[in-house]
């Protein structure tokens, strides 16, 4: 009743529930790449974090399910720890351009919360769209530069980077 967005929107959407993960390496393997001009990442804003959706081979993944002028956004928001760091670098390590845009609500912005997101995108000038590159955050000074793979991953590494 309260969400009809789907419901209304003229486009073909269709809802596939289940691990993103999972769902797109089947995808891939059924019928190749989806082509997508964009896909959106947002599964880290509680404490659990799902690891295994940000390592070299899951971003691998989401890269080859793009369009060649496609975008993956990356929703990082987390009330404990600081994704940038590992987003950034999976970034770097698929030769793609990301970009930090962070949301703070205006004081009289009451009930929206801030959001951190990430853009990667394959083309350095899509982040040069006037609307976009007002909204851009520049990355901070010090960050570490961490890797996360399927075989190694630690929340430890960005614990001391967090706080």
């Amino acid at each position: 009743d309260h969400f009809t967005y789907l419901r209304d929107t003229p486009a073909n959407a269709e809802v596939i529930l289940g691990d993103a993960r999972i769902v797109l390496e089947r995808e891939r393997a059924a019928t190749g790449s989806q082509d997508f001009d964009l896909l959106v990442m947002d599964a880290f804003s509680s404490d659990s974090i799902p690891m295994h959706l940000l390592t070299r081979e899951s971003f691998e993944l989401y890269t080859s399910h793009l369009s060649d002028q496609g975008v993956l956004a990356v929703n990082i928001s987390n009330n404990y720890l600081n994704l940038a760091p590992v987003v950034r670098r999976l970034g770097k390590e698929l030769e793609l351009t990301s970009r930090l845009i962070e949301y703070r609500p205006g004081p009289d912005e009451v009930g929206q919360l801030a959001n951190n997101w990430i853009v990667l995108a394959r083309d350095p000038a899509f982040f040069e769209t006037p609307e976009l590159a007002k909204s851009l955050t520049p990355w901070p000074k010090e960050m570490p530069d961490l890797l996360w793979t399927d075989d190694f991953g630690s929340l430890w590494s960005i614990l001391s980077f967090s706080r």
